[in-house]
């Protein structure tokens, strides 16, 4: 049973009383845990979801059983056989065996990142969906060339720049490409190369980056960005130091706009949004139903799911509605030819007796008076 503690009444400035109110629920749920090393300190699952994020498995020692599972020196040991014309493959570059491997957080933490889960982990945690790349006949590639894709905006801006980091993600998902999706504060040079090892494309979600790194630096690591996506708003001041590099921009009016006639409407920012990726082959349906996942992904009662990097304070603004669920197209069956073969002589002797017995029956009606045919 929880204990109360008794805390001294003091006067707090705004910016304490911020702070206490977005950490004290992480920290209520950790003392409340009755096994600490199995709780996820990023919160429960949301009582109104039936997916449990990958951070949140109760494995007694993630750290050492991903340390046990792969073999960081080892390439993949599956045939390489490049799909041709598509810039993909069946089987990584790098060395990508398992949901279970260095950079896998499973509530435990990471080899890769040498720390136990928390509130910005910078551990890869795959969904449900994502996880099924490693397995046998799920249609999941991986890219000849990994791409570096940022999503970047200002910190607590309200300008939808989850809403873009999941839309970036489930457009590979839809679209069975393998792709690692993480959330990095500081970014280096060593985190980016390191990620590239498993052959996926890497996508990193950041807020500010001049508080944390020198110019100088960072401009070293800007020759990995293959794209960054900015999301911007009107009425709030974008980011002007990850602007001048932004390779695309989300407009939120664009993704809360009801018709075309209000602006590009969601579907049609994932459009251009899988355009400016190279995704290819992705159908109405498929953005259709990656908008519609994005609008029903489950924001967590407290804390942080660290798959979608949903927050508890996060919402929904704009005053769109949740989009109807797309019926799935029905699976065209192939297309069947028949040749006429060679006549029956069974069928054409009874044909012959059918056209004998009209014949007859024409010749007794002639026969009747007429006053009889018309009664």
């Amino acid at each position: 049973m929880l204990a109360r503690l008794r805390i001294p009444s003091v006067r707090l400035l705004p910016a304490a009383r911020l702070t206490i109110g977005v950490w004290l629920p992480c920290l209520t749920a950790t003392f409340a845990s009755s096994a600490p090393t199995q709780h996820c300190p990023s919160g429960p699952l949301n009582a109104k979801s039936t997916v449990r994020h990958s951070s949140c498995s109760s494995a007694p020692n993630a750290m050492a059983a991903n340390a046990a599972a792969t073999d960081m020196g080892s390439p993949s040991k599956k045939a390489r056989n490049m799909e041709p014309g598509t810039g993909l493959r069946p089987t990584s570059v790098g060395s990508d065996e398992s949901a279970h491997g260095p950079f896998d957080c499973h509530g435990n933490g990471s080899v890769v990142t040498g720390r136990r889960c928390h509130s910005e982990c910078e551990a890869r945690h795959l969904d449900e969906a994502e996880s099924k790349r490693f397995e046998d006949g799920t249609g999941f590639m991986y890219p000849e060339k990994p791409r570096i894709i940022i999503a970047a905006s200002r910190d607590m801006s309200r300008t939808a720049s989850t809403w873009a980091y999941n839309a970036i993600r489930l457009l590979y998902r839809q679209a069975k490409v393998a792709c690692d999706s993480y959330w990095i504060r500081t970014l280096t040079k060593e985190k980016l190369e390191k990620r590239l090892e498993t052959g996926a494309n890497v996508l990193i979600k950041t807020h500010e980056w001049t508080d944390m790194t020198r110019p100088e630096k960072f401009e070293k690591i800007t020759p990995l960005f293959s794209n960054v996506v900015v999301s911007v708003r009107n009425g709030f001041d974008p980011d002007p130091d990850w602007i001048k590099y932004a390779t695309y921009q989300i407009h939120f009016e664009d993704i809360v706009a009801k018709t075309p006639a209000d602006g590009l409407t969601a579907v049609g920012v994932l459009k251009e949004l899988a355009e400016h990726l190279g995704i290819e082959g992705l159908t109405e349906y498929d953005y259709k139903i990656v908008d519609y996942d994005l609008n029903t992904l489950p924001i967590p009662a407290y804390g942080v799911d660290q798959t979608t990097k949903h927050w508890f304070f996060h919402a929904r603004r704009g005053g769109r509605a949740t989009p109807e669920k797309p019926e799935e197209p029905q699976a065209a069956g192939p297309d069947v030819e028949f040749e006429p073969g060679p006549p029956d002589p069974d069928q054409e002797e009874g044909k012959d007796e059918e056209e004998e017995e009209d014949e007859e029956g024409r010749k007794m009606m002639n026969s009747y008076p007429s006053c009889l045919l018309h009664e």
